[in-house]
């Protein structure tokens, strides 16, 4: 990442990062199945996603928390970003 793509990481980062990648990628880590449950699925695994900023996430978490998201409109309005619809073929809400 540091060589290829220029990215700014510090070189103490690197090692925790590298460890992250290597749990989270290794073969013998479980596959993500398709779609995701958006009630169900573990915090680590929607931030590895990337699907939304941070700050729209913990919003989903917050609301995940307290209840069942029921469909894409709520998901939306919980998060207040539109790019959620983008991940109809990738979420569920089961």
């Amino acid at each position: 990442m540091i060589d290829m793509r220029s990215a700014p990481i510090q070189p103490e980062d690197a090692t925790i990062i590298t460890k992250y990648l290597g749990d989270v990628l290794s073969p013998t880590a479980p596959p993500l199945a398709l779609p995701i449950p958006i009630n169900a699925a573990s915090n680590d695994q929607l931030r590895f996603l990337g699907l939304l900023p941070p700050e729209a996430l913990q919003k989903i978490l917050d609301a995940r928390a307290k209840g069942k998201i029921k469909d894409f409109a709520t998901l939306q309005a919980i998060a207040g970003d539109k790019s959620v619809d983008k991940y109809k073929g990738v979420l569920s809400f089961e």
